[in-house]
């Protein structure tokens, strides 16, 4: 049964986290993909990160701005839907990340051990 416990933790709980991260997910993909200017700020995003990738690795040359080109149209209008997903979970698992640190560090540093004497 799903309300059963498995060594020591809720198995519902972390259902219904993951039923709320898609749900996120799901939501910021289809507001990107529904909404004009989203969309058209998203794709100018894609771009510009698509161009500063390209051009660390080639330099500006002409070949920069082919490889820009075809890159764009592969994942910034035939894929915007798969692109916006990705991006939208990377993001959201960017700041989990970074809470989890700075929020897990700042009870560290308020340990007993690291106080001044």
């Amino acid at each position: 049964m799903i309300l059963e416990k498995s060594r020591g933790f809720f198995i519902l709980p972390f259902i219904i986290l993951a039923l709320i991260f898609l749900v996120i997910i799901g939501g910021m993909t289809v507001a990107i993909l529904t909404i004009p200017i989203f969309r058209i700020l998203f794709q100018f995003y894609i771009l510009v990160m698509i161009y500063s990738f390209v051009r660390m690795v080639i330099g500006t040359r002409l070949t920069t701005y082919l490889i820009t080109a075809i890159l764009f149209y592969i994942f910034g209008i035939r894929l915007l839907p798969v692109t916006a997903g990705v991006w939208t979970t990377y993001i959201i698992m960017a700041y989990m990340l970074s809470g989890m640190i700075i929020f897990g560090l700042q009870g560290f540093w308020a340990s007993p051990r690291f106080k001044k004497f």
